[in-house]
Formats: structure tokens, sequence, C-alpha cells
């Protein structure tokens, strides 16, 4: 049985009820999934168009909008994956993993406020999805 290797919870995006977005450099991806200490984003790559993501800014539209500048982050994995009803040869689309970074208590606090908000959406760990 493989461990689960996750130290903090994830929630899935709710788009609906909580517009989320990490900016990085000037281009602007929806998150997929967040924890304490990283997130899932979802971007089109564009030939010779890299972008970086050791810095970036997330946005949240709650009821109010909640803005955390300089995130500092580290890219865990990118890798390629389906967009919905297509192929692998129908359209590229990634998922890129971030650990946050040495985040300060401000920081720590917007972003709980942002997870509070995911909640209902949580995603389902390898042991309750009863991975093999």
């Amino acid at each position: 049985m493989r461990k689960e290797r996750r130290k903090d919870k994830r929630y899935a995006s709710r788009w609906e009820a909580v517009k989320t977005v990490v900016v990085a450099g000037r281009k602007k991806f929806s998150v997929k999934d967040i924890s304490m200490g990283g997130l899932k984003l979802e971007y089109v790559p564009e030939a010779n168009a890299p972008f970086r993501t050791e810095m970036i800014d997330l946005i949240a539209m709650l009821p109010t909008q909640l803005y955390l500048p300089r995130m500092k982050c580290k890219t865990v994995y990118d890798i390629l994956t389906l967009a919905e009803n297509r192929t692998f040869s129908g359209g590229t689309i990634r998922l890129r993993g971030l650990r946050f970074l040495g985040l300060d208590d401000q920081q720590k606090r917007s972003l709980t406020t942002i997870i509070n908000h995911f909640q209902e959406g949580s995603v389902p760990s390898c042991k309750e999805k009863g991975c093999t």
C-alpha cells in the first residue's frame, strides 16, 4: 500500500464559491487545490514562454478580495494531464505543484482564511481513496 506523503490536508477549488488565482510574472493561473503547505495550479504551456513560480501572488475573491503578495515557493512537480473530454493528442494542459516556503504570520493567517472558504471541497487523501 502506498503511504500518503502530504502533511497538510488539501482542499479542492470550488471556483463558483472562491475564485482563486496565482499571479506569476504577468500570467494568471487557476488554483486547482490548496493547503497550508502549498497549492496546485493548472496551465497551458506556451512555446518559448516558460514562467517562474519561485515568487507568486495569490488572489482570492471571498466576500472581499484577499491578496497575498510575494509568497516564496518551490516547484515540487510539473506534469502533463488530460483536459476534460480530451486525449493527450488533443491539447496540452499541465499541473504544477508548489510548496510554500517560509510563510510569515500574516501570510499564514490569510491562507487560513482562504482555506476556510475551501473546506467544503476537501480532496480525499490516498488513504481515503484506497490507493494501492
